[in-house]
């Protein structure tokens, strides 16, 4: 008899750097930042963000920052040990009502982006959710 040829893929554990680099929407409009993404970007750093839309392409931007995105920026939340982060961000989808929640739940791989104007955004795709 033949011997089975296996193609196995290996596998090693995973730090939570890269296996938690997600960034999640909650049926409740909480935007959070998994364990992964906020080590990976230094979270901690930034008390203040800014929600950037792209409706026509149904990605969102998140700009990280400080005092200097201005009063009404969206302060950046964090649990005690500073690890996991969110923002309550349900006037966002309130002001966008064709972004619907429940749908959306779920979590998004960022991506880094730079248009030479802002600094620290990092974009999720709507149409590409993480199951």
């Amino acid at each position: 008899t033949m011997d089975k040829i296996y193609n196995f893929k290996e596998f090693k554990s995973f730090g939570s750097r890269t296996a938690t680099n997600f960034i999640g929407i909650t049926k409740n409009g909480i935007i959070s930042f998994y364990s992964g993404f906020c080590e990976r970007n230094n979270l901690k750093n930034f008390t203040k963000c800014v929600l950037l839309y792209d409706k026509d392409q149904q990605v969102i931007g998140i700009q990280f920052g400080g005092d200097e995105l201005g009063k009404k920026a969206y302060p950046v939340n964090f649990d005690d040990e500073r690890k996991l982060g969110w923002i309550s961000s349900v006037n966002f989808f309130r002001v966008n009502p064709e972004l619907d929640m429940a749908r959306l739940k779920g979590r998004y791989e960022p991506r880094e982006y730079s248009d030479g104007s802002r600094k620290n955004v990092f974009v999720i795709d709507l149409k590409e959710k993480v199951h």
